[in-house]
Order: structure tokens, then C-alpha cells, then sequence
């Protein structure tokens, strides 16, 4: 019996950081041979969905596996994303340092800053690249990162906590008939390339896309949504997902692409995938395929500790549900 879901409080809009993030090296500097993680699905699931295991091996950029640098190179890569200059993150201090891939900085709302400010300081606007191979090379404690911690950075001590999983799903008009996408014809409307119901099995009309503003959020939804294609450049744009529910709510020939707990927050119907409903549980046994784990990775030192202390906090929690799905024990 799956456990039950629980949505938590929330703080903030997510705002997606930058495609920097999901992995691959520096231009110029070519990757070491890739090394695979133990899948954390069974066999048979892996086996006819393959790419449930990959999103929580490997970041979400098409690799089928996580590049392993050496310890040079990855300090060079840590140190200046593309091109520039990394934060300097003072590691002085009893309190732990965090860093924050870009996709998630927006997780950290003053209330996360002020709720954890005796156990954590979280440094944002990291300029792109790779948050935990910071930790690997002792530049921050911890990092929330769209990716788990390799097989090399545990076997350097590096843990991980998952905070929860980002769902993507697709709003349509209450009264709209379609109520159901095969993941092509998803693929097709998010592209641009489907552009009326009636392709769909609804009314003839246009479909009137509302879409996260081109950039990093953008850019994240893609990745998790049609798997490394870019959403249509042409679309009404509205930041916030309740901004672009409310768009569609006035709108019979709109759709919309939000976290699952912003649908389930606001009451919004939400479209099946494949004839799936989207759910933790669907995620988790890859039947519905739009989603993808957010991790905690920490180093393994005392003061690291601090870090996930923090993010164990009740009220730290809540706030990191904004977007995030969790099971209750």
C-alpha cells in the first residue's frame, strides 16, 4: 500500500535555475569514462522504463550517466562555471555552508534563511554549475541538488537526504474533454507542433499554451516534462503556477504546465499521461514519467550535520514542499 501523500505549506514561487546544472564538463575539458550507479527501482521497472532509474543517477540533461571528473578537474569546474568566477563560501564559521543548484535557490525563501539560521547559511546565485561537486572538493558542507551524490562522492564520504520529488503535470480548462495525452502527443503540444484540440481528440480550436517565461524555469520544466526538447517559444507567459492555473481557469482552449502540488493546492484538474494520473506513487514506480527526486548532499563532517539538521526542521519542510512531494511514514 503506498504511503500516504501529504502537501505541506508553501513559501514562494520555484524559480528553475540554470541548464548549467544538469550535468557534462567545461568545453574544453573532456569527461573521464562515466562510471553507473545501482539503480534504485527493481529490476523489472527498470527494465521497461529505463528512464525512471536515470533521473536519480544522472542529471537530467539526455546522459545516460553521471561524468565523473578527477579531483583536479572537478575543482576547476567547481570553480568557475562557465568561465566565471565561483562565490567565495566561507567554511570558517560553525554554521553550515549550502550551496544551491540555480534550479532551486528559490527553495530557499527568508523564512528558510531565518528558520535555519542558527544551524545554516545557504548561498545562492552559485552562476551555474555543479553545487555538490562543491562539497566534493570541500568548498561548501552541503548542497541541494537536482541530482543524487555519484558513487564516487560516496565512496569520499559524501551522504544524501531526499527532500522530495518535483512532479510536473498539464492544466487544461475545466470543460475541455481532453483529459488524456499519449507522452508523444505531450511532446508534440509542448513543442509547438500540435497546435489545435481537435488534433487531440477535442473541440477544433486553437491550443493556447501558458508557459514559465524562457529561462531557467523554463528549462527545468522542459527536462522533466519532454526529456531535453525545449518548450514552444511561441506561448502566453506567466511566471508563478498560479498565475498560469488562473490563466487557464479564464481561458476554455488554454493549457498549462505547473507542479502537481500547485494543481493539487488550487484544485485543478489535471491531465492524464498515457492514462495515468500523475502521483508520488506513479513517479516511483515509472508509470507516470514526469518527475524528478531534489537531494540534499552533505559531506561527511560534524558541521555538515548542521546542515541536515536544518533541513529535517518541521518548518524547513513545509517551505520546501512549495513544489516538492513527500511521503508521510
Amino acid at each position: 500500500m503506498m504511503k500516504e501523500l501529504t502537501t505541506l505549506g508553501l513559501v514562494g514561487t520555484l524559480a528553475m535555475g540554470s541548464t548549467a546544472l544538469f550535468g557534462g564538463s567545461e568545453a574544453g575539458a573532456p569527461p573521464m569514462p562515466a562510471e553507473r550507479l545501482e539503480p534504485v527501482v527493481a529490476q523489472d521497472v527498470a527494465a521497461t522504463n529505463p528512464t525512471l532509474a536515470e533521473p536519480r543517477t544522472a542529471p537530467l540533461d539526455g546522459m545516460e550517466e553521471t561524468q565523473l571528473l578527477d579531483d583536479e578537474e572537478a575543482l576547476l569546474f567547481a570553480a568557475a562555471p562557465g568561465g566565471a568566477a565561483a562565490p567565495t563560501v566561507d567554511l570558517s564559521s560553525r554554521i553550515a555552508s549550502v550551496v544551491v543548484d540555480d534550479a532551486m535557490q528559490s527553495l530557499i525563501t527568508p523564512g528558510v534563511r531565518n528558520g535555519a539560521a542558527d544551524f545554516a547559511e545557504f548561498q545562492t546565485g552559485m552562476g551555474g554549475g555543479d553545487a555538490a561537486l562543491r562539497v566534493l572538493n570541500g568548498r561548501a558542507d552541503a548542497a541541494i541538488s537536482t541530482r543524487r551524490a555519484t558513487s564516487r562522492e560516496r565512496r569520499k564520504g559524501l551522504g544524501e537526504e531526499l527532500l522530495g520529488d518535483l512532479i510536473v503535470t498539464l492544466v487544461a480548462h475545466p470543460d475541455n474533454p481532453v483529459t488524456n495525452l499519449s507522452a508523444a502527443s505531450l511532446r508534440d503540444v509542448l513543442r509547438g507542433e500540435t497546435t489545435d484540440w481537435s488534433d487531440l481528440g477535442g473541440n477544433p480550436g486553437p491550443i493556447r499554451l501558458v508557459l514559465p517565461p524562457a529561462g531557467p524555469q523554463a528549462d527545468l520544466f522542459a527536462r522533466i516534462a519532454i526529456r531535453g526538447d525545449a518548450l514552444a517559444p511561441s506561448a502566453t507567459f506567466r511566471t508563478t503556477d498560479e498565475e498560469r492555473i488562473q490563466a487557464v481557469r479564464s481561458d476554455a482552449r488554454a493549457l498549462t504546465v505547473v507542479s502537481y502540488e500547485a494543481a493539487r493546492r488550487m484544485n485543478a484538474p489535471t491531465l492524464r499521461v498515457d492514462g495515468v494520473e500523475p502521483s508520488l506513487g506513479g513517479v516511483r514506480t515509472g508509470r507516470y514519467r514526469l518527475g524528478a527526486p531534489i537531494y540534499l548532499i552533505y559531506a561527511a563532517e560534524p558541521k555538515a550535520q548542521r546542515a541536515v539538521d536544518a533541513i529535517r526542521m518541521p518548518e524547513i519542510r513545509k517551505s520546501f514542499a512549495n513544489f516538492l512531494t513527500v511521503e508521510q511514514d
